[in-house]
């Protein structure tokens, strides 16, 4: 029986495969003759129904090199069939390359014998499950590229943190410890927001009657003085500013006592570079200044000493002279 030709007697069968929606063709030869082709397929491969009786190659050459003509010749000498989804295939048509992906199946068809004698070809156009498989997947790439950078980011923002905290941590306890007074004042209403140790004792103050209230309300009679003047110029200025040597005996401060104080103005900026707070700090210098002053005292001492001593001096002189005087008095009346 010549099953060449007689796989192709069922006009009932070949007619299924002619009014077919999908691309088929049959192939009736180890060399790939095309015995059968439909509409579809022949729209797929940019051809008429003259490639009819051609093998593969002659009637395709542009088929040359792509992956499915080897995976047909494989199918008739294996007696395998074959199925690849989401198979690449490029063809010219109408001067430019067009790529689409198709699911194709290669069935071999066998006789009683085993042997194959033809393969029938069926096509799946998947292009668009294929683009949007494709989209899917960038979409997920670009989505673990996201969370891996998004933790990154976490991971160098609890790092950052963490220093932030290490610091914070640093700076409260060298600002409590720190041998001088420091006060951070918020805003032009010169807010206190903090103020270490010293600066209270300095102040005379308990820290929870002052923290949240204004400076110049806690302590009115700054206001007159040129201390208030310096806070206004570092907020107009954003630059720091001193007062050197302040004497101060402010019953409000520190008794009766007069210390002495060396006071720096420091801006605190905030993100667009303006001033929102200043950092006052305060270091006491009294004992400097007192023992500067002890030398001039002593000098003073020593010169009103030497003033008192002189005139001391002067009276013995007058006593001499006026007991020569008698003296003299005295030897005229014996002779």
């Amino acid at each position: 029986m010549d099953y060449h030709h007689s796989a192709l007697s069922h006009k009932a069968l070949i007619e299924i495969f002619y009014q077919s929606s999908e691309p088929v063709a049959i192939y009736i030869s180890s060399e790939l003759e095309i015995g059968m082709v439909n509409k579809p397929m022949l729209l797929l491969w940019g051809e008429e129904e003259t490639v009819i009786g051609k093998t593969l190659d002659q009637a395709i050459p542009q088929m040359k090199g792509q992956s499915f003509a080897s995976l047909l010749n494989q199918a008739w000498q294996s007696g395998e069939s074959y199925r690849s989804p989401g198979l690449q295939f490029t063809m010219e048509l109408g001067g430019k390359l067009r790529t689409s992906y198709f699911d194709f199946i290669y069935q071999p068809i066998k006789d009683e014998n085993g042997m194959v004698y033809c393969i029938l070809h069926t096509a799946l156009d998947v292009t668009r499950r294929v683009a949007a498989e494709q989209l899917l997947k960038e979409k997920e790439e670009k989505a673990q590229l996201i969370n891996r950078a998004l933790l990154s980011t976490n991971s160098a923002m609890q790092q950052t943190h963490n220093r932030l905290i290490y610091y914070q941590h640093r700076m409260q306890e060298l600002t409590r410890t720190a041998p001088i007074g420091l006060t951070i004042l918020q805003g032009r209403d010169l807010i206190i927001e903090t103020a270490n140790p010293f600066m209270l004792d300095i102040w005379g103050v308990a820290k929870k009657n002052i923290i949240g209230a204004p400076l110049m309300e806690v302590f009115p009679v700054l206001k007159s003085q040129d201390f208030s003047r310096q806070l206004d110029r570092v907020f107009t200025l954003a630059k720091i500013m001193s007062l050197k040597e302040v004497s101060d005996s402010s019953s409000n401060w520190t008794g009766s006592e007069i210390r002495y104080f060396d006071i720096d103005f420091h801006p605190l900026l905030d993100l667009d570079g303006k001033v929102s707070s200043i950092m006052a700090t305060f270091l006491d210098v009294t004992r400097h200044i007192k023992s500067r002053l002890k030398p001039e005292e002593s000098e003073l001492d020593l010169q009103e000493y030497n003033k008192n001593l002189g005139v001391l001096n002067q009276e013995p002189d007058t006593d001499n002279k006026q007991l020569t005087v008698v003296n003299e008095e005295y030897t005229s009346v014996n002779e």
